[in-house]
């Protein structure tokens, strides 16, 4: 079997595969810089939400309390539920 590619074909697919590769190396970059941004951003959101939680718990303590005890018991409610369902189909 004779190989009938030009010899010109090898230096275009090599450029070709170098700037794909540049190509997808700005893409990565760019799509870790993103994520880090957003890291970032959602690490400050958290810290905001987490500074007024414990301002109002501090000011509010036993409203805090009965909400949170209101929380608990939805929940523990809503999982006894799903249990519950699974049980009677199983």
């Amino acid at each position: 079997m004779t190989n009938s590619t030009s010899p010109s074909i090898g230096p275009q697919v090599a450029g070709t595969a170098a700037a794909t590769l540049d190509a997808g190396a700005q893409v990565l970059d760019t799509g870790a810089a993103s994520t880090a941004e957003a890291r970032g951003a959602a690490r400050r959101r958290l810290g905001h939400y987490a500074s007024t939680a414990r301002r109002y718990v501090a000011d509010e303590p036993v409203k805090s309390a009965l909400i949170s005890a209101a929380v608990g018991a939805a929940a523990a409610m809503l999982l006894l539920t799903i249990l519950d369902g699974r049980r009677d189909r199983a």
